[in-house]
C-alpha cells in the first residue's frame, strides 16, 4: 500500500556577520519534508575565540543524529551549505529581518525545499498516543501502527509504522477534531477516515487509496506497549573470524578520490585469488547494507571461509570513501574497480593472475566493463546483472512489481504509458532541466478531456521522476550492455533469480547467452535459481516489499554455486 523512500540526514548552517558576534547559541529550526517523514532539524551556532562559526546540527527526529556541516558561504544574504557526509548541499536567501531562511535542500539528484526559522527553544514533543490495526485489501494484510506526539505548545502530530513492508516514521498529516480522526500519508498519496467510540478505545474507519476504500479499525495501545520495528538477520557475520580482516584505502587517480573497503584474506599460506565485490545501484557501503541485510559481508564472509580473499569497499562519496557519488556514472564506477583490482592484484598475498569481480546488478553491468579494458582480469560473476538497456529494464519491473502489489491491467498500461514518454525523454544528449515537465505536459496531452481534467500525478512520482534528470540515469536509460558483453574474454558466470522483478530472470539471461556466444566467448555459465528474487532470497512473489520481511539474507544455493563456481576458476 505504501511505497519507499530513502529518509535523508540533511544540515544548514546559515547566519548574517553581525548576528555572530555572541556567546550564546542561536537556536534555528527547520523540517525537512522527505515524502517517507517529516525531519525536525535542530541548528546551534557558536562561534570560536577566534571568531569563525561552529555549528551543531541534530536531526531530531532521527535519535537526535548529529550531521556535520563542512563549510557555509554567506555573501549578500545568499546562503550555500556543503554537507559531504551526507551528499548533500544547501542553497537559500535570508529574509530582511535575518529571522528566515529559505531555499532547497539537494542530496543524490533530490530537491526538497527547506526553510529554517530563528526560535528561542526547540519545543518539546511527547509520544502521548499509540493506535494500531490491521488493514485487509484483496489477498493482502498490512499491520499499521500510528504514534501521535503533541509539543508542550499543544499542537498535535502522528507518524505511521507499517510492519508488513518495514518501513517507520511515515509522516502524516495528522487531524482530530472531537471524536473525528483522520490523516494522510502524502508518499502513498493514502488516506484514513474515521471515528472515535464513545469511551475513546478504537477509531472505526476506511482507508482511501488507489480509488478503494477498505474497512480498517485503530485499537488503542498503551504507550508503554508501543512497538518498535525490528528485524532477524541471522546470517550477518559476527566476529571473531577465522581469518584476517584488513581495512584499506586504495587511490584512483585518475578521479582523484579514495576507495575505502575491507580485504578479508584466508587462513594459510598464500598467496590467494582474490574477488572485488561491486555494488548495485544507489549510494552503497561495503556490505552493500539493505533493510538491515548485509549482503556483501555474507558473501565475503562465504568465500574467505572457503579460501578465497574479498575486498568490499564503499562506493565513492559514501561511508570512508571521498568524491561526488551524485555526479557519477556506471563508467566511473567502472574506473573506480579497475584502480582497485590493479593495485590490490600487487599484494604478495594475492594471486594476480586469479583475480576477479562479482558485481550485483549495477555491479553485473560495471564487471564486464571492467574485464573488457583489463585483459588480466580472471573471471567476472553478474549477480542479476542486465543484459538488456536500462530503458528496457525499467520498463518490464515497473509493470511487473505493480502486478504483483495487486495494480489493474488498466492502471499497469497508464504507468507503462507515462514512464514511457518520460524515458524516450531522457537521454545523454539531452541537457534541459525541465525534460520531465515536458514529458508529463506532453502525456496529459495525450488523453482526453475529462481524463486530463482529473489527472493528478502525486507529487513522490514527480520527484522520483526528477532523479531520471541525473548523469548517472541519464547513462543508465540509454547503455546497452550486450556489446560490452560480447566482448568479455574471461570466464563469466551469471546467475538470475527466477522470481527476480527488478531485473526479469529470462529476458536478461536470454540476452548475456547471445551477447556471450555473438562474441565466442566458450567459457561461460549461465544459471537460473527457483524461488530466488533479486536479493537471491527465496520469496514468494519476488516483490520488492517482501525484502525486508525475509529473516534471509542469501540463499544457501546461490553461495555455494558462487563459491564452488570461484574456486574452480582459481585452480
Amino acid at each position: 500500500m505504501l511505497s519507499k523512500t530513502m529518509l535523508l540526514l540533511a544540515g544548514a548552517l546559515w547566519m548574517p556577520a553581525m548576528l555572530l558576534a555572541q556567546e550564546e547559541p542561536q537556536v534555528w529550526l527547520g523540517e525537512l519534508d522527505v515524502q517517507v517523514a517529516k525531519l525536525r532539524l535542530e541548528v546551534r551556532l557558536t562561534t570560536d575565540d577566534e571568531g569563525a562559526t561552529k555549528a551543531q546540527l541534530i536531526s531530531l527526529d532521527q535519535n537526535n543524529a548529529e550531521i556535520p556541516v563542512d563549510s557555509f558561504v554567506l555573501e549578500a544574504g545568499s546562503v550555500t551549505m556543503k554537507m559531504p557526509s551526507v551528499q548533500a548541499s544547501f542553497k537559500g536567501t535570508m529574509n530582511e529581518d535575518s529571522t528566515e531562511c529559505s531555499g532547497t535542500f539537494t542530496q543524490l539528484g533530490k530537491e526538497y525545499p527547506l526553510t529554517f526559522r530563528k526560535v528561542d527553544r526547540v519545543p518539546d514533543r511527547t509520544h502521548v498516543k499509540t493506535w494500531a490495526g490491521i488493514l485487509k485489501a484483496g489477498a493482502r494484510e498490512f499491520e499499521f501502527q500510528l504514534r501521535v506526539f503533541e509539543d508542550d505548545d499543544g499542537q498535535k502530530s502522528a507518524v505511521l509504522d507499517s510492519f508488513t513492508e518495514s518501513i517507520e516514521g511515515l509522516s502524516t498529516n495528522f487531524q482530530q477534531e472531537g471524536n473525528s480522526f483522520q490523516f494522510e500519508v502524502p508518499l502513498s498519496a493514502g488516506k484514513y477516515e474515521g471515528t472515535l467510540n464513545e469511551d475513546q478505545t478504537k477509531v472505526i474507519g476506511k482507508w482511501i487509496q488507489g480509488g478503494g476504500e477498505y474497512d480498517l479499525e485503530f485499537d488503542s495501545v498503551e504507550v508503554s506497549e508501543t512497538r518498535k520495528l525490528t528485524m532477524k538477520r541471522p546470517q550477518t557475520p559476527k566476529a571473531p573470524f577465522p581469518y584476517e580482516v584488513v581495512e584499506l584505502a586504495i587511490e584512483n587517480e585518475t578521479a582523484d578520490l579514495m576507495l575505502s573497503g575491507t580485504l578479508t584474506i584466508p587462513e594459510g599460506d598464500g598467496p590467494f585469488s582474490l574477488a572485488v565485490l561491486v555494488s548495485g545501484s544507489g549510494p552503497q557501503d561495503r556490505d552493500e547494507t539493505i533493510m538491515g541485510h548485509k549482503p556483501f559481508a555474507v558473501l565475503a564472509d562465504h568465500l574467505t571461509r572457503a579460501g578465497v580473499a574479498v575486498f568490499r569497499f564503499d562506493d565513492r562519496g559514501v561511508g570512508e570513501s571521498t568524491g561526488d557519488f551524485a555526479a557519477a556514472t556506471s563508467e566511473d564506477f567502472a574506473s573506480d574497480v579497475i584502480a582497485i583490482v590493479n593495485q590490490l592484484r600487487e599484494r604478495d598475498d594475492i594471486r594476480g593472475d586469479r583475480v576477479g569481480v562479482i558485481g550485483h546488478s549495477e555491479g553485473g553491468l560495471i564487471a564486464p566493463m571492467v574485464a573488457v579494458k583489463d585483459p588480466k582480469l580472471h573471471f567476472i560473476v553478474l549477480m542479476a546483472g542486465p543484459g538488456v538497456s536500462g530503458r528496457e529494464i525499467l520498463l518490464k519491473q515497473s509493470r511487473e512489481i505493480s502486478q504483483v502489489s495487486g495494480a489493474s491491467k488498466e492502471a499497469l498500461d497508464l504507468n507503462e504509458k507515462i514512464l514511457m514518454m518520460v524515458l524516450d525523454k531522457i537521454s545523454l544528449d539531452t541537457k534541459s532541466e525541465n525534460v520531465i515537465d515536458e514529458a508529463i505536459e506532453e502525456f496529459k496531452a495525450s488523453l482526453s478531456e475529462d481524463d486530463r481534467e482529473s489527472f493528478a500525478l502525486p507529487e513522490s512520482v514527480k520527484s522520483q521522476f526528477k532523479q531520471f534528470e541525473s548523469p548517472w540515469f541519464r547513462f543508465f536509460n540509454a547503455y546497452d550492455p550486450a556489446p560490452t558483453v560480447a566482448q568479455v574474454r574471461c570466464s563469466v558466470l551469471s546467475v538470475i533469480g527466477e522470481k527476480d522483478l527488478q531485473v526479469d530472470c529470462e529476458v536478461n539471461s536470454k540476452a548475456i547467452r547471445a551477447a556471450l556466444e555473438q562474441g565466442g566467448n566458450a567459457d561461460f555459465r549461465i544459471e537460473k535459481l527457483p524461488e530466488l528474487n533479486h536479493l537471491f532470497q527465496k520469496c514468494e512473489t519476488g516483490s520488492p516489499g517482501e525484502y525486508s520481511k525475509i529473516e534471509e539474507t542469501l540463499n544457501r544455493a546461490f553461495l555455494e554455486l558462487v563459491t564452488e563456481w570461484v574456486l574452480e576458476k582459481s585452480r
